[in-house]
């Protein structure tokens, strides 16, 4: 019903702004992460996205994904729609449905989010709710980004999953990016990735590589990518 809904808001929007339809902008990534104590799990990931402006305030970005892992050769997609308002020049908010397709099983989320621009920082929030394929509960993050130059950034973030039957799975990682170009970038990351199932907890440290392409918008699209894929690096 929700992934209903949310079709027919962009229908109508589509048909009441045709004439205003433009690309705003899109991106293309290639990325790669490791778990540090267990080198031989890693995986590698393709993704890209592209955003359709309907008129000056709302926008659609539709967001593709492929996952591999390169211990056993299990792939992983997600597909997501994000429908947004921008506010202003330095604030987006947006709906999404993002679903994730893994060992021939499908999960879908929605939720709400938003980006922010200030005083040199972009920071970006969501919420999100699953409840599909018997499996029900929460996914929420902040990312929070600083350009010191034309070049170099930094960035840091935290994302939260807690699924029924006592998961939870938390991510915390930080992250430096360095423009070859106004719109293309290399950026590197650690971070630690901590899972509690029934009261036992573990943690694993990993280190992800990659490199990103925008296209037209400055920054590509509005929004990250959502879906529980790209919170199990190197898995």
């Amino acid at each position: 019903m929700k992934m209903t809904i949310l079709s027919a808001l962009a229908a109508f929007t589509l048909a009441h702004g045709a004439h205003a339809i433009e690309v705003n902008g899109g991106t293309v990534e290639l990325g790669y992460s490791s778990l540090i104590d267990i080198t031989s799990l890693s995986s590698t990931k393709f993704t890209g996205g592209m955003e359709v402006g309907i008129t000056r305030a709302f926008a659609l970005q539709f967001d593709l994904g492929f996952f591999k892992s390169n211990s056993n050769g299990k792939t992983g997609r997600n597909t997501a729609m994000h429908a947004i308002y921008h506010v202003n020049d330095t604030t987006s908010l947006g709906a999404f449905a993002s679903n994730d397709s893994v060992l021939g099983g499908n999960i879908t989320y929605y939720g709400v989010e938003g980006g922010f621009e200030f005083t040199g920082f972009d920071a970006e929030v969501y919420l999100a709710a699953v409840d599909d394929s018997g499996v029900s509960g929460t996914l929420l993050g902040l990312n929070l980004h600083h350009r010191f130059d034309n070049n170099f950034g930094i960035t840091g973030k935290i994302d939260h999953t807690s699924l029924g039957g006592g998961v939870d799975l938390t991510l915390f990682s930080v992250g430096v990016d360095y423009s070859l170009t106004p719109s293309s970038m290399l950026y590197a990351e650690i971070g630690s990735l901590e899972a509690s199932v029934l009261g036992l907890s573990a943690s694993q440290s990993f280190v992800g590589v990659g490199a990103r392409i925008n296209f037209g918008a400055a920054r590509g699209v509005t929004f990250k990518r959502r879906g529980f894929l790209d919170l199990l690096p190197g898995l």
